[in-house]
């Protein structure tokens, strides 16, 4: 039942809603069965919330439907609250919500007589030992053995009702079950009045739940795993390019052979033109592997999976997704000179090495490279951990 205020006379009743007093009594239920006592500040806003609706109208508006959008901004603005430690205001929200979603179980429509939609309400207010049953399956099919409808769309309603209620879309879901259009029939005052009290109750439970999510956690932990392999691959792909475009372009030079004649010297101009093609194509995938372009490109394609995945969970726990760092890869391409001077050997030496092991080095602009991969494989002849025993 809801109140209007008219400057001329004090509140009226009108019918667009359950009765205060049963509001309040689902409210304490609730409440009894989270363990919160009744004579809390917490209860108190949580009574507040549950009849201030009634107060706000200047008119007489329906609560029993299309009130879906109301009940989730205030679930959300409950659960932010909560999550902030402001339980005044997470109560006083979470009673705002509950308000709607009780009244959009009232299932007698106010359309077929106002009168007789009152007397609904009443009806649900005198029921015996306060109304609340724990065989609601049994109730429904008992009180709604004539009305397959009704009988079939409570029982849904009861299975859904009693699943475990976690996370922000489930919630939102199970808040907005009922309300969606006016009820073109009607159950009974017993059936309405549990099923108004176990969905507040799934709601609340979500609500003022764990404000963390161990899921969450590990999902984003993963995620963060995977893709720190796949920043070193991404190195290791873009150095084996590099290194594979620089023996090209030698292949080439190799072929250019200074003798006389006219078909040789055009060999060699073909031979050149492939050259110079290999070389520009080098520098670039180098200048593109000294700039990091490759594992920023990485670290963006995380960056979106991860808020991708974040996404459903935000406003509804405490998280912080992890930061990717680009300091976890091993770089790929060493030069000479900064392996000679990590292992102590000279430069023929390394070069020996890498002639032995069926590898070379390579030249891209002044520096001279090798890949560490390739190194990792002729020093593990030796020891077991390769370069990592020299380097981390």
């Amino acid at each position: 039942m809801a109140f209007i205020l008219n400057s001329k006379q004090p509140l009226i009743e009108d019918c667009t809603g359950m009765l205060w007093k049963t509001h309040i009594r689902i409210c304490k239920k609730v409440l009894h069965e989270l363990s919160l006592p009744w004579s809390s500040v917490e209860a108190q806003r949580l009574r507040d919330g549950i009849v201030d609706p009634d107060k706000w109208r200047g008119r007489l508006e329906s609560h029993h439907y299309g009130k879906s959008g109301e009940i989730r901004s205030y679930i959300l603005n409950a659960r932010r609250n909560y999550l902030q430690n402001d339980l005044p205001n997470a109560f006083y929200n979470l009673g705002v919500a509950l308000h709607f979603i009780q009244d959009a179980y009232v299932s007698f429509p106010s359309r077929f007589s106002p009168l007789k939609h009152q007397n609904w309400e009443q009806q649900i207010e005198n029921l015996e030992d306060n109304g609340f049953v724990d065989d609601l399956e049994s109730t429904i099919q008992y009180d709604l053995k004539f009305s397959d409808i009704q009988r079939n769309n409570c029982s849904w309603l009861a299975g859904e009702l009693s699943r475990e209620v976690q996370g922000k879309d489930n919630t939102l879901r199970i808040a907005t079950l009922s309300g969606k259009e006016e009820s073109e029939s009607w159950a009974s005052p017993i059936v309405d009045l549990n099923l108004a009290y176990r969905a507040s109750l799934a709601v609340s439970k979500s609500v003022l739940g764990p404000k963390n999510c161990p899921e969450l956690v590990a999902t984003l932990s993963e995620e963060l795993r995977e893709y720190e392999r796949l920043l070193q691959k991404s190195e290791i792909s873009l150095s084996a390019e590099i290194a594979k475009s620089a023996r090209q372009r030698d292949v080439w030079m190799g072929k250019i052979v200074q003798e006389p004649g006219f078909v040789r010297k055009i060999r060699n101009l073909f031979f050149r033109m492939r050259v110079g093609f290999q070389n520009w194509r080098t520098n670039g995938k180098m200048e593109a592997y000294s700039s990091q372009s490759h594992l920023h490109r990485v670290a963006e394609e995380y960056n979106h999976a991860t808020s991708m995945t974040a996404s459903p969970y935000e406003g509804w726990y405490n998280f912080q997704i992890p930061k990717i760092s680009l300091s976890v890869v091993k770089k790929e391409l060493l030069t000479i000179a900064e392996v000679s001077a990590i292992l102590g050997f000279d430069t023929d030496t390394i070069k020996a090495m890498l002639s032995h092991g069926g590898f070379s080095s390579f030249a891209v602009g002044n520096r001279e490279l090798i890949s560490r991969s390739e190194l990792n494989a002729i020093l593990k002849r030796f020891t077991p951990n390769g370069i990592q025993e020299y380097v981390d």
